[in-house]
């Protein structure tokens, strides 16, 4: 694990700066560590605004962090960082670290000294990370006046620093776990996939009595290419499919999928049994969705809402209606022109095509792959960051 730490030394709080740094050098023994120090001489002069911000942006390239995390508010600089972490979609973690007790609403002299909460950078720093760790119950409450949504987790300084030390590396842990899509490599999304696909096929009709897929059938589905991917997978590779898999809600057919290349990949067998997957949810997800246009419009709104507990799975909704369901397709490809759905639907369909590769001949209306394709996709893609 990489962590990029900003430490802010504020004027007058110099032990807390030292103490931070302590245990940031503490997590070095176990993670792969960066440390850049701010103090109350960096703040609004130019140049040291490009020159921070320049040896930041070098740093920041040179390193790839998992999770930049600042400490402290009150500082222009730190929040230029903490723009140009997000910009650059690195995960940033955030910790005022006993700022905010300048920063309170209810002071009548607040508005009189401090700059009004529109233009002000601390008011950006405050609202802007994902990951907020506060360092007891009155800072938790004080950010929560200002941010609703942030994930928020109270480290108590009172702790020691071993203490510390450790409940950042567990929340370290947590946040990549949740972030897993982000630091997934290609060869590690398309076995995903690949699995996925194979998963979804392997129970298609209840009147064979669920019988598994043949090897024979995994062949004429998945490329020479994609099966050597699956066997050279490592552990880790496999852990963080899992992880995607239970993030996404398609655990059981990523499991599906994965006992057909235990042979292949003893890596599988230990993960498979360490996730709960409840079998009957092919069946559930099969027999519920009988309405194509209906879940064209789910799957949009998802997509705008970044549900991604849902995309996944209603996409695998539609593939399974439109491969192994009989329907009417002239009435449904004129039911869905006359809701203007078409060209979203085949752009959907060309999506489905490529992740668990829908044939044309099942599709309802053309398949289309354009710009737009690409960008639904992308935005499918977010969704699971």
């Amino acid at each position: 694990m990489k962590i990029f730490y900003v430490i802010v030394k504020e004027k007058g709080r110099g032990a807390t700066a030292e103490r931070i740094s302590s245990q940031c050098e503490m997590i070095s023994h176990c993670a792969d560590t960066t440390v850049l120090k701010l103090d109350e001489n960096t703040g609004f002069s130019p140049y040291n605004i490009i020159k921070v911000i320049k040896s930041f942006s070098t740093e920041l390239n040179n390193s790839k962090p998992d999770i930049v995390h600042i400490y402290g508010c009150w500082n222009f600089i730190a929040a230029c960082i903490m723009n140009i972490a997000a910009r650059k979609k690195y995960i940033v973690a955030y910790s005022p670290y006993g700022g905010l007790h300048y920063f309170n609403r209810k002071d009548k002299n607040f508005w009189k000294v401090y700059l009004p909460k529109w233009i002000a950078f601390q008011w950006y720093m405050v609202r802007k990370p994902r990951y907020i760790i506060a360092r007891n119950s009155k800072e938790y409450n004080q950010i929560r006046q200002y941010n609703k949504k942030s994930s928020l987790v109270i480290i108590d300084r009172e702790l020691s620093d071993n203490e510390i030390t450790e409940r950042l590396q567990k929340r370290y842990q947590q946040i990549t776990d949740e972030n897993v899509f982000s630091f997934m490599k290609e060869n590690e999304i398309k076995s995903f996939f690949v699995l996925l696909r194979n998963g979804v096929d392997v129970y298609v009709d209840r009147n064979k009595n669920r019988m598994q897929l043949s090897q024979e059938k995994i062949g004429r589905q998945t490329s020479r290419e994609e099966i050597s991917t699956i066997e050279q997978l490592e552990e880790i590779e496999i852990k963080r499919i899992f992880l995607l898999a239970e993030k996404t809600n398609v655990s059981e057919y990523i499991i599906n999928g994965a006992r057909l290349y235990i042979n292949r990949n003893g890596k599988f067998e230990q993960h498979i049994k360490n996730v709960q997957a409840n079998d009957d949810e092919f069946t559930k997800e099969y027999e519920k969705n009988d309405n194509l246009v209906d879940l064209i419009k789910t799957v949009r709104k998802n997509i705008k809402k970044k549900d991604n507990k849902a995309i996944l799975r209603n996409l695998i909704s539609i593939y399974l209606l439109i491969k192994y369901k009989d329907c009417d397709e002239e009435k449904l490809a004129g039911e869905l022109d006359s809701q203007k759905l078409t060209p979203f639907t085949s752009r959907i369909e060309a999506i489905i095509n490529e992740l668990l590769f829908l044939e044309e001949g099942y599709m309802i209306v053309p398949a289309t792959n354009s710009r737009k394709t690409r960008a639904l996709k992308n935005r499918i893609f977010d969704s699971m960051k």
